[in-house]
C-alpha cells in the first residue's frame, strides 16, 4: 500500500495557489503560518530546517509528518497513505473553499484551530483576525459558483441577526 500511495503521489501538483496563501500571512508578519483543512496540516520551514528544504511545504496528516511538497512534487514519506495525496489536490486547486468547508464542518479556524464563536465566524468558516492576517474576505458571507467548470466567488454582506 505504502507503494501505491508513493507512486501515486509523485504524480505532480500545483502549489501555486498554496504559495499564495502563504505570502500574505508572512508578509502581515506571521513568522510560522500553518494551514488546517480536516486532518491535514500544512507548514512551512523554520529558520532551523535544512537549507534544501528552505521552498519545501510540509505535509502532517493526523499530526504526523507525511512528507512534504517540493518543486511541484509531493515527497510522502512511508508512514504516507494515499488519501493524502487527494486531499492536497483539493487544498492545492482552492485553498480557501477548503478552509470555509473545515469550518464549517469541524468549527474550528483552518489558520489557527481555534474554536470559531463569533456568528459571523461561523458563517464564513474562519476568524477575522485569520482573514485579516490571510488576506481571506470576512465581515461577507462567501459562496462560490460553478460555470462552464469554472468557479468563481460570490461575496455579500451578512447581516447581523442582532
Amino acid at each position: 500500500i505504502a507503494n501505491q500511495a508513493r507512486s501515486k503521489n509523485q504524480d505532480p501538483i500545483s502549489v501555486d495557489k498554496i504559495r499564495e496563501l502563504f505570502k500574505t500571512p508572512l508578509e502581515n508578519g506571521l513568522k510560522y503560518p500553518k494551514f488546517t483543512v480536516s486532518d491535514i496540516t500544512l507548514s512551512l520551514p523554520t529558520e532551523n530546517s535544512a537549507s534544501h528544504n528552505k521552498d519545501a511545504i510540509y505535509v502532517r496528516h493526523e499530526d504526523v509528518y507525511v512528507g512534504k511538497i517540493l518543486n511541484g512534487k509531493f515527497m510522502p514519506t512511508n508512514r504516507c497513505d494515499a488519501s493524502v495525496h487527494d486531499k492536497l489536490i483539493a487544498i492545492a486547486k482552492d485553498p480557501m473553499s477548503e478552509a470555509i468547508g473545515h469550518g464549517h464542518l469541524h468549527g474550528n479556524c483552518s489558520m489557527c484551530r481555534k474554536k470559531l464563536s463569533d456568528p459571523r465566524s461561523m458563517k464564513v468558516g474562519y476568524g477575522a483576525i485569520c482573514a485579516d492576517k490571510w488576506g481571506f474576505p470576512w465581515g461577507e458571507k462567501v459562496s462560490m459558483r460553478r460555470t462552464n467548470n469554472e468557479c468563481s466567488w460570490i461575496r455579500y454582506k451578512i447581516v447581523s441577526s442582532e
